[in-house]
């Protein structure tokens, strides 16, 4: 192999390097990349002028590229040493050659009728079955890539014109490729740098994980317990729901139960103050009973004494009666008769103040009296059984519900019971010890317990 041969080798491996560094081509689609190399003559330029490398390359997306490369020495400082042709001897190669230079050529291409365009045109092989035949004349050329045959216009010169210039413009020097070198040696460090650092991540990265599934874990315990205490608070939502709803129910009823306690309250006011004024009443009736029953007291001894003035009036002998026993017996009599129009007085007076009053309790004002003594017992049962026929009688006709055996009445919700007809005895105060002597009668006389008081109980 020739040093040119070599060279050219050389500058084929830097347009694939360029390639690579230059983002154009991965590594991997290194062998899917054409590169042919030409070096003849054309028109009016020299084959050192012409010469060139064609690359031609489909991207992923399709797309077709061609592009025009070509490479010249450089001198030791890097510097592209160009020549007019091959047989310009300007530049000193033997004192001061270095390497070379990758240059880019910038091509022209032929569209129609002579006429070129800096484009790159291409279509794919379906496209171009569907073009006319003119439109087909601007793609003269075709190859495969990626198993997808392209058409493309060809290649008819180049922009530049000048001898020296149309050789190409520097893209990848020697001393770009020098830096890069350097950098790639440097690359062990970097790469051991880097793989330490990637131990370090992939240390961390393991730590991290095991920090992940203990948070996952915990996470999976959270949502366990937050799906426990979401059903938890659903129910206990629903009692309380349920709650909410006896204590609406109980509201109700204690409502309603308060609109019934307040009538029984008002009720209870009412026969508070009822109870009140009987009191009241009784009282000022015990007041007035015992006023009348001092009255009566007085009376009857009054009477008593106007009879046996009497007695001993009617026992005298003619002989003694004086001339002044007539007075004497006059005023007595008119004393007598006085006495007992008073008393009848007092017994109307006592039947007015008590009976119209129909809700005093007969048991209580009964209790409330003295016992009569009476010392004939014949005269005594007559009594007990008068009162129990009267009474009888009256609660029968519904005038008097006073009833003389074992009963309760009440009064303002208090329970007061009744012995016996017995214990409920006229409240006066006559000694009936003179009975058979005297000539009053206790039945026509003495006012019984249903003459003088005929209170009806009512509730």
């Amino acid at each position: 192999m020739t040093e040119y041969e070599m060279l050219r080798e050389s500058a084929k491996e830097l347009v694939k390097y360029y390639l690579i560094q230059n983002g154009d081509v991965a590594y991997a689609d290194l062998e899917k990349v054409s590169i042919v190399y030409y070096k003849n003559s054309e028109g009016n330029l020299t084959s050192y002028q012409n010469a060139h490398f064609c690359v031609r390359y489909a991207k992923t997306d399709g797309t077709l590229v061609e592009k025009y490369f070509d490479y010249v020495t450089c001198d030791k400082q890097g510097q592209t040493m160009l020549k007019a042709d091959k047989d310009d001897s300007t530049p000193d190669y033997t004192k001061n050659y270095g390497g070379i230079n990758l240059l880019i050529k910038m091509p022209t291409y032929k569209i129609a009728n002579n006429e070129s365009t800096t484009e790159f045109m291409y279509v794919t092989d379906a496209d171009y079955k569907a073009m006319s035949s003119a439109d087909r004349a601007i793609y003269s050329k075709s190859a495969t890539f990626n198993g997808v045959k392209y058409h493309y216009n060809a290649r008819v010169g180049w922009v530049e014109t000048d001898p020296v210039a149309v050789k190409g413009t520097d893209i990848y020097t020697r001393a770009q490729y020098t830096a890069d070198i350097q950098n790639l040696k440097n690359l062990p460090e970097e790469i051991s740098s880097l793989k330490n650092i990637i131990n370090q991540l992939e240390s961390d990265i393991t730590d991290k994980q095991t920090l992940v599934e203990s948070y996952q874990n915990a996470i999976d315990t959270y949502t366990q317990e937050l799906s426990n205490e979401t059903a938890a608070r659903t129910a206990l939502e629903q009692a309380k729901a349920d709650f909410e709803t006896q204590k609406q129910n109980l509201e109700s009823e204690i409502a309603t139960i308060n609109v019934v306690i307040g009538g029984l309250q008002n009720d209870v006011n009412l026969l508070t103050e009822q109870k009140t004024q009987l009191e009241n009443e009784i009282i000022q009736h015990n007041n007035s009973i015992a006023e009348y029953q001092t009255q009566l007291d007085a009376k009857v001894a009054e009477i008593a004494a106007l009879e046996k003035r009497l007695n001993e009036f009617l026992s005298m002998k003619p002989g003694e009666i004086t001339n002044d026993v007539p007075v004497v017996s006059n005023q007595a009599a008119n004393d007598a008769s006085s006495a007992l129009a008073s008393e009848t007085a007092l017994e109307s007076e006592v039947e007015d103040a008590v009976a119209p009053s129909e809700t005093v309790s007969i048991i209580d004002l009964l209790k409330q009296q003295p016992v009569i003594d009476y010392d004939d017992e014949e005269v005594e049962d007559d009594i007990i059984s008068t009162l129990e026929t009267e009474a009888t009688t009256e609660a029968a006709v519904g005038e008097n519900p006073f009833v003389p055996i074992q009963q309760q009445a009440t009064i303002s919700n208090e329970v007061v019971e009744t012995e016996s007809i017995e214990d409920a005895r006229v409240p006066l105060t006559v000694n009936l010890e003179n009975t058979e002597k005297s000539t009053t009668k206790v039945d026509s006389e003495v006012p019984l317990a249903n003459d003088m008081i005929a209170p009806r109980l009512q509730w």
